[in-house]
């Protein structure tokens, strides 16, 4: 069961701008389960949110549920649909999930969940508690849970807003490119993103050729007109919304790929020279005139995304480019 493909896109865009999915825990919303498991007297509570294909347990008091489902195995894919609560007695014999996988052998028979709102009409997710016992979905205090779920929702709203305003204090006033604490933020969400999904994460540093020459021949405003279009030249190498590009420091830039595997990157990067010789941005301290880039590549997957390595791999190969020549791309083994 599925929202349409224009709600449902909304929903993964309000979902998305949560950024919760995948920030490492902080306790707020373990002390959300733990009040929510007392107060209903539950043998266990939890919160999820549903992206495109899988239900996530982003905070649960028990193992009864797994941390991920697919949305065709969720209770809770019936509260983003609609929108609304849902109580069930009894999973075993309520009509409405007849044929339903948890309805087989499950140990938990009660089942009551809000959704969390991220704007009226798209639910990003749920607030549940189950119990061991059947019961009557007449007795239950459903009004306290949609309130629970409502502190939920807050504390998401709040990590959105503080995003927000540290998106201000992330940007690099010349270029408007993410600064480097920005990337260090973003880096450590794709790396866990990497970790959940196992898919492939790429990260490019890129370095303008001879900059300081540039700088000492063309005096420091010209440098950083330079900079300025060289930064709009890398953002036109940004492709989709979770891409990251952001000036590292000085005339180093880095490029943050997610679920790109080695062959994409290089790929990517080989466009990027592309791109900055047919922009003929001008150099009078080069042979070619023009201001040309080396670029390095590391990937890793899964697991690997949590080692602290990557961007030191990604360092030796920038390294090795500029050995070797400059303008050209090296990518670590």
């Amino acid at each position: 069961m599925r929202l349409d493909d224009e709600t449902e896109g909304r929903r993964l865009e309000a979902l998305d701008a949560c950024a919760v999915l995948d920030a490492p825990p902080d306790g707020r919303f373990a002390r959300l389960t733990r009040l929510a498991s007392r107060y209903f007297a539950a043998d266990t509570a939890f919160i999820t949110l549903i992206d495109d294909t899988y239900q996530w347990v982003i905070e649960r008091t028990t193992n009864h549920v797994d941390a991920r489902l697919t949305r065709d195995e969720s209770l809770c894919n019936l509260m983003v649909v609609s929108a609304e609560p849902l109580v069930i007695g009894d999973i075993a014999s309520d009509p409405r999930i007849a044929g339903h996988p948890i309805t087989s052998g499950f140990p938990l028979r009660f089942y009551a969940g809000a959704p969390l709102l991220a704007r009226p009409g798209l639910a990003i997710g749920s607030l549940c508690i189950m119990r061991r016992e059947p019961g009557d979905p007449n007795d239950f205090d459903l009004e306290a849970l949609v309130d629970f779920a409502g502190l939920a929702t807050d504390e998401i709203e709040l990590t959105r807003r503080n995003r927000e305003l540290a998106h201000l204090s992330e940007t690099d006033p010349l270029t408007s490119l993410l600064n480097r604490r920005g990337f260090e933020a973003s880096f450590e969400r794709a790396r866990r993103r990497s970790r959940r999904t196992g898919l492939p994460l790429s990260l490019l540093l890129i370095d303008l050729d001879h900059f300081k020459a540039l700088n000492d021949s063309v005096g420091h405003e010209a440098g950083d007109v330079a900079l300025r279009r060289s930064a709009a030249i890398l953002g036109g190498a940004v492709r989709r919304p979770d891409d990251v590009v952001a000036r590292f420091g000085g005339e180093e830039f880095v490029l943050l790929l997610p679920e790109t595997g080695a062959e994409g990157a290089r790929f990517i990067a080989e466009g990027i020279c592309t791109a900055f010789a047919a922009a003929n941005l001008p150099h009078p301290g080069t042979w070619s005139g023009r201001i040309s880039v080396s670029i390095g590549i590391a990937t890793c997957r899964g697991e690997d995304a949590m080692d602290e390595g990557l961007l030191a791999r990604a360092d030796e190969a920038l390294y090795r480019a500029k050995r070797g020549g400059r303008d050209r791309v090296e990518s670590a083994p």
